[in-house]
């Protein structure tokens, strides 16, 4: 368990704190005082003032904050706004880190072998916990312009979509949304119906046919 007067910080948010207009500033910090820039990096991007003045940084899956005492800020079974997945092909692999301890990125950590609901659960933030999705924003432009696989896809799931049942779309923070098991499953499971969801009711474009149709953000 761990102690809720701690506060974690990610390198990868750190980074995306930087992209939204804090960088030159957070570095200097960072470098000076980097315990100190992870507590005002949870200030300014979380809203939130920790319990106690310790922190420290750990890596998490890419653009996602393992953050204590932050509350989600959505739940939805209908999504909300039009949302952007990038995939390295039509079928979703979500990346199990209890499989792959130690790794510098991941989607989820199963319990037991099965996926836990923990956007049904919770009211509050634990860890990574499915398929991201992003709107159209300068740091979602990035990160397309950035992924690289043997085939890349973007997905765009339109505004008003309906989420099957064993679905949930989770608002972690700020623009980051999460497409997450509604009920416990295994992860072949989970693949399935993100891959199917994905597949069946958003609109598929490749990379290139992405730059075409959004040069810039719409965010």
């Amino acid at each position: 368990m761990i102690a809720s007067n701690y506060l974690f910080v990610c390198t990868c948010c750190l980074a995306e704190f930087m992209m939204l207009g804090h960088g030159r500033s957070a570095r200097r910090s960072r470098r000076a005082h980097p315990d100190g820039a992870a507590l005002r990096l949870a200030h300014l991007v979380y809203n939130i003032v920790p319990t106690s003045s310790k922190a420290r940084h750990i890596d998490c899956s890419s653009a996602v904050c393992i953050t204590m005492g932050v509350k989600l800020l959505g739940r939805y079974t209908v999504v909300p706004r039009d949302l952007f997945r990038m995939s390295a092909g039509p079928l979703t692999r979500l990346r199990d880190i209890s499989l792959r301890p130690g790794a510098p990125s991941w989607d989820l950590m199963t319990v037991d072998g099965k996926v836990q609901p923990l956007g049904m659960t919770s009211d509050w933030y634990q860890r990574p916990n499915g398929a991201s999705l992003r709107p159209n924003t300068r740091i979602q432009q990035s990160l397309v312009r950035s992924f690289r696989a043997p085939e890349v896809l973007v997905y765009h799931v339109l505004q008003g979509t309906t989420l099957p049942e064993d679905l949930i779309l989770i608002h972690e923070r700020r623009e980051h949304y999460s497409l997450q098991a509604s009920r416990e499953m295994t992860l072949d499971e989970l693949n399935a119906e993100v891959t199917s969801f994905l597949n069946n009711e958003a609109i598929r474009m490749t990379k290139k046919e992405w730059h075409v149709k959004f040069p810039t953000r719409t965010d």
